[in-house]
């Protein structure tokens, strides 16, 4: 990664003045294993709040009529997997994200949903597990 520094001199108000070298890559704030998320009767009411809200939403009801057309006579996805949604426990976009992956589950009766990130933690994983989601335990990607 670079970045410039901008010095206010030429007509349109920028001028270049130098490129800074590369930066050191930070550590996250948080290992994995460290991060635990909030106990997972309140990670469940979070999600179902969240999947009523998605349910409700334009968007949702475009994209199951979507998904209608896409499977035709079919009816259903063999399989739906999600790799990457981030920590369900803390972040609202991945709660929503995932909330979303439940409402298209719902919708479309995939034989089964898998999901992967390596960041979840424990807590989440169970959450994940009991709403009817398999994990997928390592990157099949590497």
């Amino acid at each position: 990664a670079f970045g410039f520094i901008f010095s206010a001199e030429d007509e349109d108000g920028f001028q270049l003045v130098r490129r800074r070298g590369g930066r050191v890559p930070h550590p996250p704030p948080w290992k994995p294993q460290e991060y635990s998320g909030p106990e997972t009767s309140v990670l469940r009411a979070r999600l179902n709040s969240a999947r009523k809200v998605m349910e409700g939403s334009d968007f949702y009801l475009e994209l199951v009529d979507v998904l209608r057309k896409a499977l035709g006579s079919q009816g259903v996805f063999r399989e739906v997997v999600c790799y990457g949604i981030g920590h369900i426990g803390s972040s609202h976009q991945a709660q929503h994200q995932f909330a979303l992956l439940l409402a298209v589950r719902e919708h479309c009766k995939p034989l089964c949903t898998w999901v992967f990130d390596p960041a979840l933690c424990e807590e989440e994983l169970v959450v994940i597990q009991e709403l009817g989601c398999s994990i997928i335990a390592k990157n099949e990607v590497q």
